[in-house]
């Protein structure tokens, strides 16, 4: 197939999703070029200093055409020229990715002069909206969002959920942040029965259980074969609340002897990194906090499979994914903006929002299980998370399911639904459930409950 990505902003080297999904449909085979802008968002103008040369270029076995465009605030970019590329390209499907930047407005007005497959996907949710500012501020800046998205944005949203053969939803949240802010009554609903959650994913080829890179990181970091390690990864900003994580995984640290931390995302003249960072140093228990900057994927990989388990508190994250794809185990808050992501307890546990003493028992009970199992029960047992977390979340699995549904538009909700119910095991998995066998993946989790994937 030739697959045309639509995206405002491809960046690549950041481990973004439009990177993700290049490469997955990429090593699936099919032709793929992706058109965007050659801007990055405000965010990322620390890392993408000057714009992006306009013109078509190779990469990675396929194709970039940065397109001339204008910025505007908000995310919001402009580009005419997008519906004349695209009928250059002659795409079997074209996947929209961030409608709500106007990107793609034209293009959707003139699409019956391009054709092919069109699904269109967003990641809009409701932690998007979290602030540090006062309570009476946020609710104005949000009124405005709120007013600014009706006057701008809805209708052109609207239109191209309407025009998509599928429209695909990165988190449970998104369905309820999106649906009532485009349509009602009727239009709505119609709308939800093309609507599809496809999650964020990660690199399976990237993210996975390495055995001897994680023995050689954990020499190079200092820990000890009876320490476990719990892990949070980040982009440092202050809505982030990295104080709340600190603060819990001291006081768990202080029950549990064995236990250290580490902390990803630190950038140097940063002002939130730089209060964190005084937070750790000033605590007593400062030589039990491993401390690092931000960094590459390939360290990314190493650092996680160095970990035991990670702790998301707040946030979504693509990194939650990365983390999984290596084994770690999840303690995570039960959002609507990550629900969907742990099996319990095969591949984590959930804590309510705000219930940071139950987050702190969560992570007491799953480092004290950690430290007593034996290592070759460990390796075994995050070899097991690791193999059903990239059977539900790698970028080739999620590719996979959204090309069948391209090639086979009837059964299209059955290739995309499987997400949603609840597919679980790895190929050739339920053959030997079938058989009443015993995996040998069958092992203890910090609940101290087997495994058994077969009633997940």
């Amino acid at each position: 197939m030739k697959i045309a990505l639509v995206h405002p902003f491809f960046l690549p080297g950041l481990g973004y999703e439009a990177t993700g999904w290049f490469h997955a449909f990429r090593g699936l085979g099919h032709a793929v070029r992706v058109f965007t802008s050659p801007y990055a968002p405000q965010s990322l103008r620390c890392v993408y200093e000057q714009n992006l040369s306009e013109g078509v270029e190779l990469f990675d076995g396929g194709e970039v055409h940065r397109l001339h465009a204008w910025l505007g605030p908000r995310r919001i970019v402009t580009c005419p020229g997008l519906t004349e590329a695209l009928r250059g390209f002659r795409p079997d499907l074209t996947i929209i990715h961030e409608p709500a930047s106007l990107f793609p407005t034209r293009l959707i007005k003139e699409w019956a002069t391009v054709g092919g497959g069109l699904m269109c996907m967003t990641e809009q949710n409701h932690a998007q909206r979290r602030t540090t500012l006062p309570r009476p501020l946020e609710m104005l800046r949000n009124l405005l969002l709120e007013a600014g998205f009706f006057v701008l944005k809805r209708s052109a949203v609207r239109r191209c959920m309407e025009a998509s053969d599928a429209v695909l939803f990165v988190t449970p949240d998104t369905y309820d942040f999106v649906l009532p802010r485009v349509a009602s009554g009727g239009r709505r609903e119609l709308l939800l029965r093309k609507c599809f959650l496809v999650p964020y994913g990660f690199d399976s080829a990237a993210f996975l259980v390495d055995e001897e890179g994680r023995s050689a990181e954990r020499r190079r970091l200092g820990i000890a074969d009876d320490e476990v390690v719990a892990l949070h990864s980040c982009r440092m900003t202050p809505v982030k609340r990295l104080d709340i994580w600190v603060s819990v995984v001291s006081r768990a640290m202080r029950r549990v002897p064995r236990l250290k931390a580490m902390l990803i995302g630190l950038r140097k003249g940063d002002a939130e990194s730089d209060r964190i960072l005084s937070l750790i140093t000033r605590s007593d228990l400062k030589e039990r906090f491993i401390y690092l900057p931000f960094a590459n994927r390939e360290t990314l990989a190493r650092l996680y499979n160095a970990a035991d388990f990670g702790i998301w508190h707040l946030q979504p994250s693509i990194t939650i994914q990365e983390a999984m794809g290596t084994g770690l185990y999840m303690v995570l808050v039960n959002d609507a903006t990550i629900s969907h992501l742990v099996l319990e307890p095969q591949t984590g546990r959930y804590f309510e929002p705000g219930n940071y003493a139950q987050l702190e028992e969560r992570i007491v009970n799953a480092a004290g299980f950690l430290i007593g199992e034996r290592i070759v029960s460990k390796l075994e047992a995050r070899r097991c998370r690791a193999a059903i977390n990239a059977h539900r979340f790698s970028y080739r699995s999620l590719a996979e399911r959204i090309v069948a549904a391209a090639q086979d538009p009837a059964n299209a909700e059955m290739h995309l639904r499987t997400q949603e119910v609840g597919e679980t095991l790895p190929p050739g998995s339920m053959r030997a459930f079938a058989a009443g066998e015993v995996l040998p993946s069958q092992v203890g989790t910090p609940d101290g409950g087997k495994c058994d994937y077969a009633s997940a």
